[in-house]
C-alpha cells in the first residue's frame, strides 16, 4: 500500500515525511509560473525524489504541445514543453510526472495521445551514468 498527498499551491508540512510515500506536485505551469528547472524545488522536509510532478493541458494553444513553453530547451536544442521537461527531470531529479486532462491530447495531429506517449518513452529512456 502507498500513502500519496496531492498538492497544488500550499506544500504539506514536512512533518508528514515518515508517513508518507510520494507527494504528487499539480504543477500545472501555466497556473503556478512554473516554467524552467530553476523554479522548481521539494518542499522543506522532502526530497526531490518523493515527488511526480504533474501538468494539465486541455485548453488554449498549450493542448497541442505537451503543456507550456519552457524556459529550457531540449537536449536537441528544440523548444521544449513542460510535460517534456517534467519528463526528462523524472529521469534525474523527481519520482516521475503526469498529467492532468489528457484527453486535450488525444486529437494531436501526429497521432492519438501523441506527447504522453513520447514523454513515458522520455522518461523510460536509459540513463547513461558518466565514464560509462
Amino acid at each position: 500500500m502507498l500513502l500519496i498527498v496531492d498538492y497544488f499551491s500550499g506544500a504539506p508540512s514536512g512533518d508528514i515525511r515518515n508517513n508518507i510515500n510520494f507527494l504528487v506536485r499539480q504543477a500545472y505551469s501555466a497556473q503556478t509560473g512554473i516554467t524552467s528547472n530553476s523554479r522548481l524545488s521539494a518542499p522543506s522536509g522532502f526530497t526531490e525524489d518523493m515527488i511526480v510532478l504533474c501538468e494539465q493541458w486541455n485548453q488554449g494553444s498549450n493542448k497541442s504541445n505537451g503543456g507550456n513553453k519552457w524556459s529550457d530547451p531540449a537536449p536537441d536544442g528544440s523548444v521544449m514543453y513542460s510535460l517534456e521537461a517534467y519528463a526528462r527531470l523524472s529521469q534525474t531529479r523527481y519520482r516521475g510526472f503526469g498529467g492532468f486532462y489528457l484527453d486535450g491530447d488525444y486529437y494531436f495531429v501526429k497521432g492519438p495521445y501523441y506527447n504522453l506517449r513520447r514523454c513515458i518513452q522520455i522518461a523510460n529512456e536509459p540513463v547513461v551514468e558518466e565514464g560509462e
